[in-house]
């Protein structure tokens, strides 16, 4: 299968690249691997709770989280991808 990678938005990967990157200091990457690559099941409630936190602050007009810095559609989409690459990666050797 040939993915059509134009058809993504550059600005909105490297704008989750971002809102990821400002937050390793809090969340520090474990034995050299990405943090949330080493989540255990029971974490993904936890990233669904930021992740409807989040869409909440949006639903009430926030736009931006002030602790981060970023819009809170990017965390919205961040935890989106880390809750997809829980449920569905399946990845044992989680790099």
């Amino acid at each position: 299968m040939k993915y059509e990678y134009h058809r993504l938005s550059p600005e909105f990967i490297q704008a989750i690249a971002e809102h990821i990157g400002k937050n390793v200091s809090k969340y520090p990457d474990i034995d050299g691997k990405v943090n949330w690559k080493t989540a255990n099941p029971k974490d993904k409630q936890q990233l669904l709770n930021s992740l409807f936190r989040h869409f909440n602050a949006i639903m009430k007009g926030e736009l931006i989280d002030e602790e981060s810095g970023s819009p809170h559609i990017i965390a919205v989409a961040a935890n989106a991808m880390m809750v997809y690459y829980e449920e569905y990666c399946k990845c044992d050797g989680r790099s």
